[in-house]
C-alpha cells in the first residue's frame, strides 16, 4: 500500500542520514589520528582570548604577503596514503567506483613561522585554493573528484590535506561474479619527475587503510602496495608512482549482478 511505501521510504532516508553522520564522525576522527601520527601539537588556546583572532590575521597576512601558489616548494617530498571507504563494481564497463579519503602531506618551506611570535599558534586551517597543491592524481582511470576540504598548516611548513574523493578506475573483471576480483589503483604526479618532487607512502604504510571501510557487498581479501620508479627514453629523470592492489570478493555466494 501507499502508506507502507511511505514508511519504508522514510526508514531508508533515516538510514542514509545515519550513515552520513557516522561517516562525518569517522572523518573528523581520522583527521585527529593523522595529526597525532604526524607528531604535531594541536592548537590549545582559550577561545575567550580575543587576541587569538588578531594573531591569526597577522600570521595569514605575513605568510601569504609574498607567497605565490603558482610556484612550488623546493626539495619537497609528497607523502601519500589511501583510506578505502566504499567500493562498487561496474562490471559492464570494467570500472571500479570507490569512495576514499586521501592522506596527502608535504612541506612548503615558504610557509613557516615561530609560534612564539603569534600567541603560541601551533596550526592553521587553510582552504586549498590558497595553497600550492601536489598534482598527484589517479593514473589508471577516467575520473578523480575530490572535495576541497581545508588543509592543516603547521609551523615547520608541513601541510596535511585529507580530502574525500570519488575514484573511477579501470579493472578487468573476470566473468565469474562470485570470484575474487583483483583491481589496481595507481597514483603519481602528472608533471613532476622524481628528482624535482619526491613521492613516498604516508607514514611508510605500503597498503590501503581499510579501518573505515563501509562495504557491505564486498570484503577486502588482498591489500598491498608498491612504489615504482620508471624511466622513459625521453628523459634521464625517474618518474614515481604508488600502485595499490586490492582483492575484492562478494560477501554473498551468489555474487553481485552486473
Amino acid at each position: 500500500s501507499s502508506a507502507t511505501w511511505i514508511t519504508l521510504s522514510q526508514k531508508s532516508k533515516s538510514r542514509r542520514r545515519l550513515t552520513i553522520r557516522i561517516k562525518m564522525r569517522q572523518f573528523v576522527l581520522l583527521l585527529v589520528v593523522v595529526a597525532a601520527v604526524l607528531g604535531q601539537e594541536t592548537e590549545k588556546i582559550d577561545s575567550s582570548d580575543s587576541t587569538i583572532s588578531t594573531d591569526r590575521d597577522r600570521l595569514l597576512e605575513n605568510l601569504f604577503a609574498k607567497y605565490n601558489k603558482r610556484n612550488y616548494p623546493d626539495k619537497s617530498t609528497v607523502q601519500f596514503g589511501l583510506n578505502l571507504v566504499t567500493v562498487d563494481q561496474d562490471r559492464e564497463k570494467d570500472l571500479l567506483n570507490s569512495d576514499v579519503w586521501l592522506k596527502i602531506s608535504w612541506t612548503d618551506n615558504r610557509l613557516t613561522w615561530d609560534p612564539a611570535d603569534y600567541g603560541g599558534l601551533q596550526n592553521m586551517r587553510i582552504t586549498p585554493d590558497q595553497l600550492w597543491l601536489p598534482d598527484t592524481t589517479l593514473f589508471n582511470g577516467p575520473a578523480m573528484q575530490c572535495t576541497p576540504t581545508n588543509a592543516i598548516l603547521y609551523p615547520n611548513g608541513k601541510v596535511l590535506w585529507v580530502p574525500p574523493c570519488k575514484l573511477t578506475s579501470y579493472c578487468n573483471f573476470t566473468k565469474d561474479a562470485t570470484a575474487e576480483q583483483e583491481c589496481v589503483v595507481n597514483f603519481g604526479s602528472w608533471t613532476f619527475d622524481g628528482l624535482t618532487m619526491g613521492l613516498e607512502f604516508f607514514e611508510k604504510e605500503n597498503k590501503a587503510d581499510i579501518s573505515y571501510f563501509q562495504g557491505q557487498r564486498y570484503k577486502v581479501t588482498k591489500n598491498e602496495a608498491i612504489r615504482e620508479e620508471k624511466f622513459y627514453p625521453c628523459c634521464v629523470e625517474p618518474y614515481l608512482n604508488l600502485k595499490f592492489t586490492l582483492g575484492l570478493a562478494p560477501t554473498t555466494k551468489k555474487g553481485i549482478a552486473p
